[in-house]
């Protein structure tokens, strides 16, 4: 693609390849097309830009310190994209292995992805993927529990709901299955057991919808 041809030509151009104007302008260029079309419901990646964007600062950094601008331009991307997603092992071995294959870059590696962290966890905790499901209201658990949690050393069964567990087994007859939804009608989820093994959760909606084209489970000779 124009973009992944684009980085790499960032990566391994020669010195005078380009400006340190034309990198400055690329890479505001590309984080601020970045910022209107990420959350925008089109088919589109964020790895490439933030390591295109990340390679024209750094390379341009190098070229203003007078420095190797290939070993800038492959920790700039690292960093930014490290900044943003908030990985720092994972990503480094991905940008080592396959943008340099150089092993003596780790160590530089490295350093910028776990700065670029500790400066991006300073102005925001949650990296932008995290931001996109609480703008989405998608429901997810933090890496860590919450202090407050912590501090009053409460536990799972301290928060769950008092009301029993009802379990249904994976072969069950209409009328016990009609009466245990009239019984629990607050319900709205039903673990499904196969046994003693749990095969999965179906929903009152579900079960409702069933019951009512439950003739659709039944031959003509039956």
């Amino acid at each position: 693609t124009p973009s992944t041809y684009g980085l790499k030509h960032t990566f391994h151009a020669g010195a005078d390849a380009f400006t340190i104007q034309s990198l400055v302008i690329a890479g505001c260029v590309y984080l601020f097309v970045l910022l209107f079309l990420f959350g925008a419901k089109i088919v589109m990646g964020i790895f490439i830009p933030l390591l295109h964007a990340g390679s024209c600062f750094g390379r341009a950094i190098a070229l203003s310190l007078k420095l190797d601008p290939f070993i800038y331009a492959v920790v700039g991307a690292s960093a930014l994209l490290c900044g943003v997603v908030r990985v720092v092992i994972s990503l480094t071995i991905i940008v080592l292995v396959e943008a340099t294959g150089l092993p003596y870059l780790m160590a530089p590696l490295l350093l910028a992805n776990i700065s670029a962290r500790s400066v991006a966890n300073k102005l925001s905790k949650s990296s932008i993927y995290e931001k996109l499901l609480e703008l989405k209201d998608i429901p997810f658990l933090e890496e860590e529990s919450p202090k407050a949690l912590t501090h009053r050393m409460l536990h799972a069964r301290d928060i769950l709901s008092s009301r029993p567990l009802v379990k249904l087994p994976s072969e069950v007859e209409v009328a016990h299955l009609v009466q245990i939804l009239k019984g629990y009608s607050s319900h709205g989820q039903f673990p499904v057991l196969h046994g003693e093994q749990f095969i999965g959760m179906i929903s009152q909606s579900d079960l409702l919808v069933l019951l009512a084209h439950k003739g659709l489970f039944y031959s003509a000779a039956d």
